[in-house]
């Protein structure tokens, strides 16, 4: 059996072509987009499958932050307001196998990018967002993880802690997302 290779799918010089694009309003007043396949988001995503494909269109054109919408090459367009740029790539480049350099991203980031993935049921990122907390910010294994952490590439300090706790209860309604900046803050 052959493997596919979402990466190579989702290069932009790819023979195979993009049919959603994403369009983000960037602060200099200029417009940024995130391209993809509406099959490949849909593989990867419940939401996505009945927002893209199915009778109802959910919470990509029912939500007062986006908006539905066609290209001039016919391709559909979603106009996103209720996240960045930045995080809807980083899930994109999580659905498509691409590299991601977990360490590189605060947990502000991380926090927004677990919302995105809870909204859009990215099961598989959910879980991954968490590990990389544990991974990039703690120095030794919590209760929960079988594993060794390796090397923390970031650290909560006395300074930092209580906006680390004040990220924690803001997030309490993402049960492991809350424990796991919790776990981070209390080994400070």
């Amino acid at each position: 059996m052959t493997t596919i290779d979402l990466v190579k799918c989702h290069d932009p010089i790819s023979i195979i072509a993009t049919d959603v694009s994403f369009l983000f309003d960037c602060q200099a007043g200029c417009q940024v987009e995130v391209r993809a396949h509406k099959h490949v988001l849909a593989l990867a995503s419940k939401v996505f499958e009945r927002d893209l494909y199915g009778i109802r269109w959910g919470c990509i054109c029912d939500s007062e932050h986006s908006q539905l919408g066609t290209s001039e090459d016919g391709n559909l367009t979603v106009r996103i307001e209720d996240t960045s740029f930045e995080v809807f790539q980083v899930m994109v480049d999580f659905i498509y196998k691409k590299q991601i350099y977990w360490s590189t991203y605060d947990l502000v980031f991380l926090s927004s990018l677990y919302s995105l993935a809870e909204k859009y049921d990215v099961k598989d990122l959910m879980t991954r967002i968490i590990t990389s907390i544990y991974e990039s910010w703690l120095k030794r294994k919590p209760r929960s993880m079988p594993f060794s952490i390796f090397i923390p590439d970031q650290r909560v300090t006395k300074d930092n802690v209580l906006e680390v706790a004040s990220l924690a209860e803001a997030n309490n309604h993402f049960p492991e997302l809350s424990e796991a900046l919790y776990d981070v803050g209390a080994f400070c």
